[in-house]
């Protein structure tokens, strides 16, 4: 008698968790066919729908700072800005992976690199983008950020909590809903002028210059060696370019700035057809007229640092 309750409630135990993962399935699809921002581009990108011959990949830095429809105007070609807000390199190579097994291998790829690039991750912004990336390939990358991952992988419907706004999301990719998108082939301008922010974080620091004893470089760097390798096995040139940064804010990072610019340029030597470009010392950087804040140019200086990255382009690669 025991044991035929027993063999009934593991067989519908078994039913539950199949229906919870089928449900699971609809939910992931639903997100895949949103096209609203953050998934939009992921969803492009899974489609094979961009082939641009010029990408640009990396954080905030490449999201706020390239303007394909300047570069593309200025060099008669197709780019496309991959930048992912809040991303570090090894949160990264999701997008990276994700666009080369989808689309067509670009002739140039330009991937932003600075100091933050390289601090660890210690949490995944806008969770809720990645949940239909749960895939094997991607496992241990996001395991390795993220202790409830490997539960989450495993029981269907658990990495939603907290996020209930994916069944509305999920909707409306079934629904073909799309509310305002205000970026343009991956970019985000920024209209606003200096936040002030700066000048409050130098005020805390009281003198004293930014601290980065909470990472460990030569570990990150392997990250990013690693990152640069699959880079350079999927394009003609690699770019490995340090966009403009407020000149006030390199000097509270000259602790490190100046060995993490010769580590990217060792980098960028062990592979051919692949450089660093500083424009750190750029006029750009000098000004604040430029910047919405120390990190970020707002949209006059991604205008006229766009204008600069195509030349850029055009020097180190001719199209064919």
């Amino acid at each position: 008698m025991m044991k035929q309750f027993l063999i009934k409630m593991f067989h519908l135990g078994l039913l539950i968790y199949l229906i919870l993962w089928c449900l699971q399935l609809v939910i992931d699809a639903g997100l895949k066919l949103n096209q609203n921002n953050p998934f939009y581009e992921w969803n492009m990108i899974d489609k094979g729908a961009i082939n641009a011959e010029v990408v640009f990949f990396g954080s905030s830095r490449t999201y706020k700072h390239y303007n394909p429809e300047i570069i593309d105007k200025k060099l008669h070609l197709n780019s496309y800005n991959l930048g992912n807000d809040g991303t570090a390199i090894d949160i990264q190579r999701i997008r990276n992976k994700a666009y080369f097994a989808n689309n067509k291998t670009p002739q140039v790829i330009v991937q932003n690199v600075d100091i933050t690039s390289l601090f660890p991750t210690e949490k995944l912004y806008k969770k809720n983008q990645y949940f239909p990336r749960y895939t094997i390939r991607n496992f241990e990358i996001l395991n390795a950020v993220d202790d409830a991952i490997f539960i989450e992988y495993i029981i269907p419907m658990y990495k939603y909590r907290g996020y209930l706004n994916v069944f509305e999301l999920t909707l409306q990719g079934y629904l073909s809903t799309k509310t305002e998108n205000k970026n343009h082939k991956g970019f985000s301008v920024n209209n606003s002028s200096w936040d002030g922010k700066f000048e409050q974080q130098k005020q805390q620091l009281n003198g004293e210059k930014l601290n980065f004893s909470h990472v460990n470089f030569k570990e990150r760097l392997l990250v990013f060696d690693e990152m640069l390798a699959n880079l350079n096995a999927h394009s003609n040139t690699v770019l490995l370019v340090w966009a403009p940064e407020y000149y006030e804010r390199q000097e509270l990072e000259a602790a490190v700035l100046s060995n993490i610019k010769n580590k990217y340029s060792e980098a960028a030597d062990k592979y051919k057809n692949t450089y660093f470009i500083d424009f750190t010392k750029d006029s750009l950087s000098y000004h604040k007229k430029y910047f919405y804040n120390s990190y970020h140019l707002n949209g006059t200086g991604a205008a006229i640092f766009s204008e600069k990255i195509a030349d850029t382009i055009a020097k180190y690669h001719v199209f064919k």
